[in-house]
């Protein structure tokens, strides 16, 4: 019999480019560690192997497209598979998840996808909206989720500990793969705010540790525009 355990996970953080124009250093990877037990039949022994690859945030939304390529080609069993390899990264971010609001809305969306992966393993009948609307819902969740994580720095230490910078150019790319989903484009105010937080992580990548003492008043106000950014991604519900 064979148990597959999910591990705990360190997260670090190096440098990675994504494709095409769009291009995000210091974004964060997962270590993932996955431990696969075997029983040695008619003996009390076991037999352990462990196998860590990396994860990165954008890894998920590569599977996203995957899935629905396979679906659009009727390979079920195959779509299936790429959602439920989707999931590893949200079971890392509700580890990590304080308890309260993100990471409910973490688990609400990884049931979501699990839903769907069983239901086309099954050979069940599941529509491109639906689809589209899990994907769309998991990235607005993981984008809500962080800014319950990071409401509040008040401190340079906290911009050193919290790694702001770098999860910061992950939720807005969040953002960027929800409106993508949901067929409807940020208005303007929408992206002017996705353009400030870029230039706001470069000041956090580029000050020194006195510069970032005068950036937590100022990050602390950016806030209430990543939350404004928020409720325009909540415009996007239903529309797909």
């Amino acid at each position: 019999m064979k148990n597959i355990l999910l591990v705990s996970l360190l997260v670090v953080f190096a440098a990675c480019s994504k494709k095409e124009e769009s291009k995000t250093e210091n974004m964060p990877l997962e270590e993932v560690h996955i431990i696969e037990v075997d029983s040695v039949p008619g003996q009390n022994q076991y037999i352990v192997t462990e196998e860590i690859f990396w994860l990165m945030p954008q890894e998920q939304e590569d599977h996203f497209e995957k899935a629905k390529d396979n679906h659009e080609q009727k390979e079920f069993k195959s779509a299936a598979a790429e959602i439920r390899k989707s999931t590893l990264y949200l079971d890392q971010e509700i580890a990590k998840a304080k308890e309260g609001d993100g990471k409910n809305l973490l688990i609400t969306a990884k049931a979501q996808l699990a839903s769907l992966g069983d239901r086309l393993e099954r050979g069940d009948k599941v529509t491109p909206l639906e689809l589209k609307e899990a994907f769309y819902q998991t990235n607005k969740a993981l984008y809500r989720n962080y800014l319950y994580q990071q409401a509040t720095v008040t401190s340079d230490y906290d911009f050193e500990k919290n790694k702001v910078d770098a999860h910061l150019d992950a939720a807005l790319q969040r953002v960027k793969n929800a409106e993508k989903w949901s067929g409807k484009k940020l208005d303007k105010e929408g992206n002017e705010i996705i353009e400030e937080g870029k230039n706001m992580s470069q000041k956090i990548k580029e000050a020194t540790k006195q510069d970032k003492k005068a950036l937590v008043k100022a990050w602390n106000e950016f806030l209430k525009k990543l939350r404004a950014l928020d409720d325009k991604l909540e415009g996007n519900d239903g529309v797909y």
